[in-house]
């Protein structure tokens, strides 16, 4: 049953498909198949949504459990695709939409996703590593994993088990191999990338004895990552340090502009030391 009125139409739809199961790395659990509506609606909120069929709440009595990726621009998927936060489904926000709780979709509490193309012939391989990778985490995930007080080894993994994820991790990184090398052969699609910026940092300052400019030559470099190039990690920050410049009472200063972290979180750093 269409939110609009009468069934839906598919005539001029892609091909799509969702992530069949739950905990499945970099998608989210919980979506379900209403039997009444024919739609897709996440099912882990206190209420089940609206359902266009009869305007009660969705029926997921009769569906599997599935799972949508995350990101607009994953690989493989079409993005676009979000929640309603009022009648708890999942429509396609590119085009205008009609709720069966009231007026249109609203997504702006949703996170973004994608759902799975028929046209990416390299899919079948990337699910092939991302099943391989929840084999390992079950076994890491597993009681048995870290022996206890009164085994062999107390406090480290258990033999055979850590065994059995050693020789696992070897299939998952030819796997992904595989599936990049697929990927790179897709129209558009683009290897990692090394760039280096160079320019000129300029610092200012406040103080009316020192107010700049102090300028300094940069040169930062990026990695941006394979087949779209959206994202990207900062490989090489040297420092930038300004100075010394006269700070009249404090004396002289040296200030250190310093990149720290990792690649999942990084901080610029600022340091003034006085003499």
């Amino acid at each position: 049953m269409c939110p609009a009125g009468t069934s839906h139409d598919a005539s001029q739809s892609g091909h799509y498909a969702a992530l069949l199961g739950d905990g499945i790395p970099g998608a989210q659990s919980g979506w379900r198949w209403c039997k009444k509506c024919q739609g897709f609606f996440f099912s882990l909120n206190p209420s089940k949504g609206v359902c266009p069929a009869d305007h009660a709440a969705h029926d997921d009595g009769a569906s599997g459990h599935y799972s949508l990726q995350f990101g607009d621009a994953v690989p493989g998927t079409q993005g676009l695709w979000r929640w309603c936060h009022k009648c708890q489904g999942l429509f396609f926000s590119g085009h205008p939409s009609v709720c069966p709780a009231s007026s249109s979709h609203d997504g702006s509490a949703s996170g973004p996703y994608g759902a799975l193309s028929e046209s990416d012939p390299c899919e079948p391989l990337r699910q092939e590593f991302l099943a391989l990778e929840k084999k390992i985490q079950q076994i890491q995930a597993s009681p048995d994993y870290i022996q206890g007080p009164h085994d062999p080894h107390p406090g480290k993994p258990d033999p055979d088990s850590l065994a059995e994820v050693k020789a696992l991790w070897p299939e998952v990184t030819a796997k992904i191999a595989q599936w990049t090398a697929c990927e790179l052969t897709l129209p558009g699609h683009l290897p990692d990338s090394n760039a280096t910026f160079s320019g000129t940092a300029t610092l200012t300052t406040s103080n009316s004895h020192a107010p700049g400019p102090f300028v300094q030559n940069v040169s930062i470099s990026l990695l941006f990552h394979e087949f779209d190039h959206t994202t990207f990690d900062v490989t090489n920050f040297p420092a930038i340090v300004v100075g010394p410049f006269p700070t009249p009472p404090a004396g002289s200063n040296t200030t250190t502009i310093t990149l720290t972290g990792n690649h999942k979180a990084r901080t610029i750093r600022h340091q003034d030391s006085y003499k």
